[in-house]
């Protein structure tokens, strides 16, 4: 929580900085953050498509159906 916190106090930090080192670094550290947003959002819409594919590959009645429905959610769309 704290980093979040640190990383939020960062973004709030103005390009406009007199020194040098202090803007790069406070530019660096705001781009990565947007970088790991970014990051977990994918991870979150990945784990989202892995519950959908499993719910449906669940739902089949039978291991043939099951496998089908495995492939056709998850391999083709890889």
């Amino acid at each position: 929580m704290q980093i979040r916190l640190n990383l939020e106090a960062v973004e709030k930090l103005r390009p406009e900085i007199i020194d040098r080192k202090q803007r790069e670094a406070a530019i660096a550290v705001r781009e990565a953050r947007n970088q790991a947003d970014q990051f977990t959002k994918s991870l979150r819409a990945i784990l989202a498509d892995l519950k959908r594919v499993r719910r449906t590959v669940m739902e089949s009645k039978t291991v043939a159906t099951r496998l089908e429905a495995f492939f056709e959610e998850f391999v083709d769309s890889c």
